[in-house]
């Protein structure tokens, strides 16, 4: 049997604790735990932020890749049925000219210089389900018409000169099949079940077909035939795909799918991370299931947001999508880490709570008093709810132990948009409003609060993180309605100035274990700003993939979460700053 160095070229290194310099999947014995080791670097598949379309529209068209996309066609809302086309070439979009016919619920196949736009709707053109456009790069052109006019369908294809229209309505859900060859459409083989607003992937030879009404049923074709493979996992009409035939992506659609993003390997659907923004009818656009792009759509209103699809992205100093709030709201509390988080209360005024075990959350036992504005510390199983807005500015304060919310004594000033530190038996809560801008400092050893030194810059929206004894304040609002950079730290006696955030704002949130180590996120302006604190400077670092203010943060400045905000209301991120992972070998 060969050896570990005859393998692999070394031998088992000698190690007392951890080993910085080992490469990836390197083994080392560590002498201190008397254990074997190793390490890699983490990824993940995440939606980032890409480039706001010009013009937000639904139930459009989309072709091609990642960094060279074609969307054409639509419906702005409130609006007409669209007939304008744009490109992205991977950072931003372009108006280039209009199709011959303003539609929406098409579809579309070919890339960003060689493609097919068929189908649809325009109640102002009776005969608008058939027409079909070729696209050279340049302009469109009217060429001959589907033998079957219809709307809700869904397209695959290379180029402009190959593809294949299937599905649709109306009547009914169609199983209606066509191939172009690029100048004619010619009836085959139908799906084997007809359906409607269903998603497509893949060329006119070798396609795919997923979703639609009936929701979760999957299809391949061969160039002559359909067959029915296995469903997907989170069945869903109104949905959106790329990809080719044996590596596609589907995203979207009707809720609960919303956010749900499905990769398929040839034989089986596997569910992977959730879009940043919830969304139906978008266009889509990607080569293979490991880079696509998201864009339009509507829910409940019309978007223009972009987010691009990458899979095995390192996931050092990066927001990651996480599981969705189920009550979305703003201006909330947070408290815990980024595996064991709790959110309370917020805006629209709710009592509710819940807890994030690191993928969903879920409700538990609700706040005794309706409030937003609050402030949050301690940990998912003793936590503290301080202050907020119910109305009127409210001095009340709750201990959560776990399970349940128990009041205990006010604060001496009442107040909302504070920020606090700590934990439920030894806490800090400072600054707000209340009925004008404070400075006030108090201190909770378990039972009472105990006003303390005052900030040395009064602000309300401010953000905090840290503990009773080692806090930092930082950015925030003060008169006359000033965004601030100012930064103060807190050694347990006092407050002082240190060096600025780079970005004034306010409503913004923090993580962090104490005044040496802290993450400030979101805010307005700079809704996806983020800025590393390390004892002496902040330094900006990877941005928020959802822009927002009114947010609430949990965590460390290495791994937290973010969670709520305006004006996406139950989007939740996590960030991580090290994407070096170190694993022990066990027998």
């Amino acid at each position: 049997m060969a050896t570990y160095k005859e393998v692999n070229g070394t031998a088992v290194t000698n190690n007392a604790g951890a080993f910085p310099g080992a490469a990836d999947g390197e083994l080392w014995f560590n002498s201190t735990a008397s254990t074997f080791q190793y390490q890699y670097e983490a990824t993940l598949d995440t939606w980032s932020t890409g480039g706001n379309m010009d013009t937000g529209r639904k139930t459009l068209g989309g072709v091609g890749t990642q960094t060279a996309a074609l969307a054409f066609g639509g419906k702005i809302s409130p609006g007409p049925e669209s007939a304008l086309t744009e490109t992205y070439n991977g950072s931003s979009w372009a108006e280039v000219n209009d199709l011959n016919n303003a539609r929406n619920y098409l579809a579309g196949c070919g890339v960003q210089t060689s493609a097919l736009a068929f189908g649809g709707r325009n109640p102002a053109i009776t005969d608008i389900g058939e027409k079909t456009e070729s696209w050279n790069g340049t302009n469109w052109t009217n060429v001959n018409d589907l033998n079957t006019a219809r709307r809700l369908l869904a397209g695959s294809g290379a180029t402009n000169t190959a593809g294949l229209a299937f599905g649709g309505t109306p009547p009914g859900g169609l199983a209606v099949t066509e191939l172009w060859n690029g100048s004619n459409w010619t009836e085959t083989a139908d799906l084997n079940t007809g359906r409607s607003d269903l998603a497509g992937a893949g060329t006119s030879t070798l396609a795919l077909a997923f979703g639609g009404s009936p929701y979760g049923l999957t299809e391949t074709w061969n160039g002559s035939s359909w067959s029915e493979v296995n469903d997907m996992n989170a069945g869903r009409t109104e949905l959106s795909g790329a990809g080719i035939q044996t590596s596609a992506i589907a995203f979207g659609g009707s809720t609960p799918g919303n956010v749900v993003t499905e990769l398929w390997n040839g034989t089986n659907w596997t569910a992977t991370t959730t879009m940043s923004v919830p969304r139906k009818r978008a266009g889509a656009a990607g080569a293979t299931n490991t880079a696509a792009l998201a864009f339009g759509g509507e829910s409940p209103g019309t978007y223009n947001a972009t987010e691009e699809f990458n899979t095995s992205v390192p996931i050092a100093n990066t927001w990651q999508t996480g599981g969705n709030l189920n009550t979305a709201r703003n201006f909330l509390g947070g408290a815990g880490t980024q595996t064991a988080a709790l959110a309370f209360g917020g805006n629209p005024d709710t009592a509710k709570t819940e807890k994030y075990n690191g993928t969903n959350w879920t409700e538990v036992n609700d706040l005794n008093t309706v409030r937003s504005y609050l402030a949050g510390c301690g940990t998912q199983t003793a936590a503290l709810a301080i202050a907020g807005y119910e109305p009127p500015a409210s001095a009340k304060t709750e201990s959560y132990n776990g399970t349940s919310w128990t009041e205990v004594n006010d604060l001496n000033t009442a107040r909302y948009s504070l920020a606090a530190a700590g934990t439920n038996t030894a806490a800090l809560g400072f600054g707000g409003y209340h009925p004008n801008v404070l400075a006030n400092t108090e201190l909770w050893n378990g039972s009472n609060w105990t006003e303390t030194a005052d900030l040395n810059q009064a602000r309300k929206f401010l953000g905090g993180a840290g503990t009773s004894t080692s806090a930092i304040a930082f950015g925030g609002n003060f008169p006359p309605s000033a965004e601030t950079t100012i930064t103060e730290t807190w050694n347990g006696t006092s407050w002082t100035e240190v060096n600025n955030l780079n970005t004034a704002r306010e409503k913004l949130a923090g993580a962090g274990a104490n005044s040496t180590a802290a993450l400030a996120f979101g805010g307005d302006p700079g809704p996806t700003t983020t800025e590393l604190w390390n004892g002496s400077n902040w330094t900006e670092t990877g941005d928020l993939n959802v822009g927002r203010n009114g947010l609430a943060g949990a965590g460390t400045s290495a791994t937290a979460v973010a969670f709520g905000g305006n004006p996406t209301g139950a989007s939740t991120e996590e960030w991580n700053s090290s994407a070096i992972v170190t694993k022990t070998l066990t027998t």
